[in-house]
């Protein structure tokens, strides 16, 4: 079983203030997360804020080591999304292709790039670039075209530093023991005016207030860290970027109906939880047509067609 941070007077990992507030223990694991990751038992942990860059994070936490062996031997096709459906894909080639309408020779680094589908949907003249952990994944990627430099973005050689005209982030920042560090090693890479694209979970979001720490991005172990606005109104003033963008989107796209029924499951399962007073709303969902089946509802839903994550465009100074 991996070991895990601990520490009895819990400091901010991004930037070292120990003014951090409780906010909710987290909900167990699954068993079903547990097992795909060899494990019988691992504690979910606390949820703080810290009160001077507004960073999320989960304490204790799987280290950084821990997380690099989980990722060396995660299997192709583990996360693989289709592309018109995730929301931060579609919204970045969107950006990406007005922005640089007309340029012949495009650099992209894609951090985390898992089998390449994102930069595989970019113009072929560009140039792709990625980051990738796993093996399998990044084998997948090298098929696509993608010429991938490094398995961590800590690890990228200093020959790259200022070359790219794009880096993304996307769905990585969770996965930072140090967010702060990995936006300002990011920035490295970067040309001068460069633009860094960030997607990752929004704890400002209505679905964060209501289910708390039940909320469904903290259902696996390698989510770490969490962002808020006031984290990226930090890292302009810290890093030397500027906010060129930021939107809210969901995770998944979805149909209207998709949106609907992620709604009244987050709101039943958390008057659920609750009990008491909240049983009556809990009951009136019940009795609606097509909401019966959610009586059978006992574990955090994922409702990734809610806009509970942050697009962020970052341009380097």
């Amino acid at each position: 079983m991996p070991s895990q941070n601990s520490s009895k007077l819990p400091i901010c990992r991004a930037c070292g203030s120990n003014r951090l507030d409780y906010l909710w223990n987290c909900a167990p694991f699954s068993d079903r997360l547990l097992a795909e990751m060899g494990q019988s038992s691992l504690s979910a942990g606390k949820l703080y804020k810290c009160q001077h860059c507004g960073l999320g994070q989960r304490l204790p936490c799987l280290t950084e080591e821990e997380l690099k062996q989980v990722y060396a031997s995660a299997p192709s096709g583990a996360m693989d999304y289709e592309f018109e459906r995730n929301a931060a894909w579609s919204k970045g080639r969107e950006l990406l292709l007005k922005h640089f309408s007309g340029h012949q020779a495009v650099t992209v680094l894609d951090v985390g790039c898992n089998e390449g589908k994102f930069l595989a949907n970019l113009p072929e003249h560009w140039q792709w670039f990625g980051v990738e952990g796993g093996e399998a994944t990044a084998q997948s990627a090298s098929a696509k075209g993608v010429q991938v430099i490094a398995n961590r973005v800590q690890d990228v050689h200093c020959q790259w530093h200022h070359y790219f005209d794009v880096l993304t982030l996307f769905d990585v920042f969770e996965h930072l023991p140090n967010p702060l560090e990995g936006i300002q090693q990011a920035k490295q890479l970067l040309k001068p005016g460069g633009l860094l694209l960030i997607s990752t979970g929004n704890m400002d979001a209505w679905t964060w207030r209501w289910l708390r720490g039940r909320h469904w991005y903290l259902q696996t172990p390698l989510h770490l860290s969490f962002a808020t606005r006031q984290f990226f109104s930090y890292v302009e003033q810290i890093v030397g970027v500027k906010i060129q963008q930021i939107d809210s989107i969901p995770h998944q796209l979805g149909a209207r109906q998709e949106v609907w029924d992620d709604c009244i499951k987050a709101i039943y399962y958390e008057c659920w939880q609750r009990g008491g007073f909240w049983r009556f709303p809990q009951k009136a969902i019940l009795s609606m047509p097509n909401y019966s089946h959610l009586r059978h509802l006992t574990s955090v839903p994922w409702t990734v067609k809610l806009s509970d994550h942050f697009f962020i465009c970052l341009r380097n100074a």
